[in-house]
């Protein structure tokens, strides 16, 4: 007689689905976030109204415009942007404050354009 038994079901195809599935789930995440790094999206949990207000509640900033956040990889998210200055004598401090208030928000990678409040912007067309 023989031992092996064909009509018992492997009790292994249960968890080789369950990996599949995790699998399968985890790439259409990284897919999804590749797509959106590819078209220059807006970083998920960034909110750019949120984002300006937070700068501009940095004591020496007046205004700020040309705001862009983008993600530069699956971790990383960049920000460029035009601060207006009420006065350019605490340039060092102000910009400090900024960058630490944007790398609480999640955006380390950082290039600000410093303009004064008697400047005309050129790319500003409002």
């Amino acid at each position: 007689m023989d031992r092996l038994d064909t009509h018992r079901p492997d009790r292994g195809s249960g968890r080789r689905l369950r990996h599949h599935r995790v699998g399968l789930v985890a790439y259409a995440r990284e897919y999804y976030d590749s797509l959106r790094l590819s078209l220059d999206g807006v970083p998920d949990g960034i909110d750019l109204a949120k984002i300006e207000q937070a700068m501009c509640r940095v004591e020496g900033v007046a205004a700020v415009h040309h705001i862009h956040v983008w993600a530069i990889s699956t971790t990383e998210n960049a920000l460029t942007a035009h601060v207006v200055l009420s006065t350019t004598e605490r340039l060092a401090e102000v910009k400090a404050a900024l960058k630490a208030t944007l790398a609480a928000a999640d955006i380390r990678h950082v290039t600000l354009e410093f303009e004064t409040a008697a400047e005309h912007c050129a790319d500003l067309r409002d």
